[in-house]
């Protein structure tokens, strides 16, 4: 056998070994989209033998006949699909969720029309996606009954979040006009330096309470209000943002307010330098003192003495109690401890 012949033969075998080992289920289809070949994962993700398999038509797979339509009208046009989103069937007609995707290749005189499918099974995962869906739900509707208004900040000072009470504060036509904007843009210009200062020691020292700023409604009016903040940190401990809490003043206190300069910055307590809780609010976050400061997925896992995806799930199905800011989770221990307690099933 020549050169050329023994690499041919070896990457055949290459592509054996990778066909038999895949972490996917794959399957191989004929012009007809009957199945011709399928791996040992695809197999046990239907429910049988690979051999079982041969001959079965791909559509048999399809618990939605109007998805199947839709796929493979897509995959005739187009030659290929990626990411589609299916329920397929087992053998024992039993469904789980998968991701397909399909890839046609050959068609001349020398290489037969096929198909190559992978499937990935996404049942735990749209179980999860769904739980923590209905769980930011939840979270979202208790943050819009909070009569203060809240505000979520980047560490570049854009505003990712927010709730209904902080629209209102702001005198905005609704969430998305607010979300994406800079937090300065709603500050009046005396005040801007004052608060810009405060949040950025708040990112190495306690809670900031106490800071009287002016700001500036969407309708170009001054809101007085005293503003309590706390940095948001990371798995990683970085810190990523603030929440911002405002008790907004009364409307005749608004007209009397005179706009916040550099003398009206927040001052911390000796309480805050030392890292005690302080009472500035309904919606304010506790200074990070030993006991009470906010933990991250990662701590909280680490304190129950579970892995961070096992955290995930009991926040999920076991509704852990947390606080969702923007993007990131955090928990109190205090509230970790008195749900673990009433909660003997995941003990």
């Amino acid at each position: 056998m020549g050169g050329a012949g023994r690499k041919n033969v070896a990457g055949a075998n290459f592509l054996k070994e990778a066909f038999l080992a895949a972490q996917t289920g794959i399957l191989f289809s004929d012009r007809e989209e009957k199945i011709v070949g399928a791996n040992p994962l695809a197999a046990a993700l239907l429910g049988c033998e690979s051999e079982e398999l041969a001959g079965l038509p791909v559509v048999r797979l399809f618990s939605d006949g109007e998805k199947w339509t839709r796929l493979s009208g897509r995959l005739a046009t187009v030659g290929k699909v990626r990411d589609f989103e299916a329920v397929l069937v087992r053998s024992d007609r039993s469904t789980f969720d998968a991701l397909v995707s399909a890839s046609v290749f050959g068609g001349s005189d020398v290489v037969e029309l096929s198909t190559v499918w992978t499937i990935l099974d996404i049942t735990d995962r749209k179980l999860v996606n769904d739980a923590l869906a209905e769980h930011d739900r939840l979270v979202n509707r208790e943050l819009a009954a909070v009569p203060d208004p809240l505000i979520v900040i980047d560490v570049g000072g854009i505003i990712s979040d927010c709730n209904a009470a902080a629209v209102r504060f702001l005198k905005c036509s609704g969430r998305r006009s607010v979300v994406g904007q800079r937090l300065l843009r709603f500050v009046s210009v005396e005040g801007r330096e004052a608060i810009a200062d405060a949040l950025r020691t708040v990112h190495y020292k306690a809670a900031l309470t106490g800071l009287t700023v002016v700001f500036v409604g969407n309708d170009g009016e001054p809101i007085s209000g005293d503003v309590s903040a706390s940095a948001m940190r990371d798995d990683s401990g970085a810190v990523c943002g603030n929440v911002i809490s405002v008790r907004a003043y009364d409307a005749a206190r608004v007209r009397e307010q005179r706009p916040a300069g550099p003398s009206a910055r927040g001052r911390m307590s000796e309480a805050e330098r030392r890292g005690e809780s302080t009472a500035s609010g309904t919606a304010a976050l506790p200074a990070p003192d030993v006991d009470e400061r906010w933990l991250t997925i990662s701590e909280v896992a680490d304190y129950l003495g579970i892995r961070k995806d096992t955290a995930y799930k009991w926040l999920a199905r076991e509704k852990m109690p947390g606080h969702k800011f923007g993007r990131l989770w955090r928990f109190k221990k205090s509230e970790v401890d008195a749900w673990f307690a009433r909660v003997p099933r995941v003990q």
